[in-house]
């Protein structure tokens, strides 16, 4: 027999707790085999001892109710000198004459001290539960659908659907991670215990929220003004809507990591993360904690990357019809109030801001806009052969203040003139002939007919159709397109190899041949030797003009779709492209010019779009 001593403990009956020490024998016999009975109170006193002090490190005592209290634990009165900090700040502040920011703090101080008491209320009988499904809905139902507002508020603009994307994405990637911290790294027991999945689902869909909101807004920031050119630019090279939406889509998850991914690279050698700071107060030796810090921030990482990318992801099939024309028309100023802002000074001012807004829009819809294609001039038909491009087209304008018809075609060779005063919607026209635009606001269905080769565009593949009838935007347009020359013939070459690769075919398209590029630039200038390899940016507008020309006239279009293409160009510069354009004999051209001298000399064929509202014009 061997014995040892130790310490119970024991209550009193005033409720204070004493140790005594007993000397308790072993239950075993010195063989280990064979067992002797004890006294059942000291036996079951000893075994609930035991099953109490899982962890050496923590130091409990109990209170009057019998629940456990640790020895470090804070009360509410506790929490008075860390308010003082906040009341002095806010003095502070208002010593400075900045009230607002003074009330900021303030606001958000309350706002902290009841949203945390609420939330330990909410959550005491959910760490009670055995029921799995609570679990899932408090998160499912209630963190996620939160969280997802907060990420489709937050960005400066927004679109349809874009809470329910943001709930999916988010979903994806915090449910992904938090399955695999439960099931492959803590594993606790039960799995569904909510003291694990709660607070891991909570730091998952915090570190989401922050990084699906900052993918969202660039995205939504580039396809809507820093990279739309380049997208459009690819979409009239024949690329699908996912080629020339990806380096935006890229870029925009790529932001999005940006932050966790800094303090992945400093964490621990400037501070101790939040987790385990909480987990060593909590009595966590210091290695355990590092361990669980370790795979959070694993976790984190990939549920932002996770989230971020399948929220992008549906947000470019909603920015896209399935025509890859792209939407830019339902992405809008966002007015939609903040969780985090909710009766602060900063929703107040948004809401009236948004009200004003509202105002001028409705002062704004007051004028519309009735536009007409009329022929000035119209070369002889061919009487042998139909047309190669023929138009007839119905539409609204993106911005609802009007509607247009046109109705024109071209043959091989021609080179058909439109003119119009400003916002006659020239443009418009050619981005609808084009495809890029769906050539109506939203609140009509557009009216269009129009055919190559006595094929109705419905007929072509959107690739083939922009890759055979390529839209060249006006000029000054080029020099917003990222890189350099040289990127952009190595995208669209690239393209027309992938498009080959995955269809068996190359849709009738043709990646830019470099000799005919050469030789254009060498008739016009600049030199390609020195400018091609040049930001656009640092190009001339003139310069990045003739340089997206003739890496538009060496992919061998059908119809060529130019928009004031010599607008930026001097005289001598202007007449060389004109002779190049008018002696075009394997592809028709339909320019677009307010320069009446220009269309006297080039086109046989001329059309002016008018206002049939405007005075003197119906």
């Amino acid at each position: 027999m061997s014995a040892f001593r130790m310490r119970l403990p024991k209550k009193s009956s005033d409720g204070t707790t004493s140790q005594d020490e007993v000397e308790v024998q072993s239950l075993l016999s010195e063989d280990g085999n064979e067992a002797k009975k004890a006294p059942l109170g000291l036996s079951a006193k000893l075994s609930s001892f035991l099953s109490s002090s899982d962890d050496n490190d923590d130091t409990t005592a109990t209170d009057g109710k019998g629940e456990n209290k640790h020895d470090d634990e804070i009360s509410s009165r506790d929490l008075i000198p860390a308010a003082l900090v906040i009341f002095t700040l806010a003095i502070l502040f208002i010593l400075g004459e900045q009230n607002d920011l003074a009330e900021d703090i303030v606001t958000a101080s309350i706002r902290t001290a009841i949203q945390l008491s609420c939330l330990g209320f909410v959550l005491t009988p959910f760490f009670r539960t055995r029921r799995p499904i609570l679990v899932l809905a408090y998160v499912g139902c209630f963190m996620l659908p939160l969280a997802a507002y907060e990420t489709s508020a937050r960005t400066n603009r927004t679109y349809p659907h874009a809470f329910q994307n943001a709930f999916l994405g988010m979903t994806s990637g915090v449910a992904t991670m938090a399955a695999v911290a439960i099931y492959g790294v803590v594993r606790p027991n039960p799995r569904h215990s909510p003291r694990h999945v709660i607070p891991l689902a909570g730091m998952l869909v915090n570190n989401a929220l922050s990084g699906t909101a900052l993918s969202v807004g660039v995205l939504l920031d580039e396809l809507s003004t820093s990279r739309r050119v380049h997208v459009e630019s690819m979409l009239s090279f024949g690329a699908g809507a996912w080629e020339a939406a990806y380096p935006a889509l890229a870029r925009a998850v790529g932001h999005a990591l940006v932050p966790q991914l800094n303090s992945m690279n400093v964490i621990g050698l400037v501070s101790i993360p939040g987790m385990m700071t909480g987990q060593v107060l909590g009595g966590a030796t210091p290695g355990r904690a590092a361990r669980y810090q370790i795979m959070i921030m694993y976790l984190i990482l990939g549920g932002t990357a996770t989230s971020s990318a399948v929220t992008c992801a549906l947000a470019v099939k909603d920015l896209f019809n399935e025509r890859g024309v792209f939407l830019g028309e339902v992405v809008t100023e966002n007015s939609s109030p903040r969780i985090s802002h909710l009766f602060s000074s900063n929703w107040f001012s948004s809401t009236s801001v948004s009200s004003e807004m509202e105002m001028v829009d409705e002062e704004d819809s007051s004028f519309y806009r009735h536009i007409e294609l009329r022929a000035e001039s119209s070369a002889p038909a061919s009487s042998s052969n139909a047309p190669l491009l023929e138009v007839e087209a119905s539409g609204t304008f993106p911005n609802g203040s009007g509607e247009y018809h046109a109705s024109f075609s071209a043959n091989v060779g021609d080179v058909v003139v439109i003119m119009g005063a400003s916002g006659t919607g020239k443009s418009t026209l050619m981005r609808s002939v084009a495809e890029l635009s769906n050539g109506s606001d939203g609140t009509k269905k557009p009216a269009a007919s129009i055919k190559l080769d006595s094929r109705d565009r419905s007929t072509y593949s959107p690739s083939e159709w922009r890759g055979r009838v390529l839209f060249v935007p006006q000029g000054g347009t080029a020099n917003a397109l990222p890189g350099t020359p040289n990127n952009l013939i190595d995208d669209v070459s690239r393209l027309r190899i992938r498009a080959s690769t995955s269809s068996g075919k190359k849709d009738g398209i043709n990646p830019p041949d470099l000799n005919v590029l050469y030789s254009y630039l060498r008739q016009w200038g600049p030199p390609p030797e020195t400018t091609l390899g040049r930001p656009w940016a640092e190009l001339s507008g003139g310069e990045a003009q003739r340089v997206l020309l003739a890496i538009a006239l060496s992919t061998n279009p059908s119809v060529l779709l130019l928009d004031e293409p010599t607008s930026g160009l001097d005289e001598t510069s202007k007449r060389r492209v004109e002779q190049t354009i008018s002696s075009l004999e394997i592809c028709a051209v339909v320019l677009v010019t307010h320069d009446e001298d220009q269309a006297a000399r080039m086109g046989a064929s001329r059309w002016r779009l008018v206002d049939l509202n405007a005075k003197g014009q119906g």
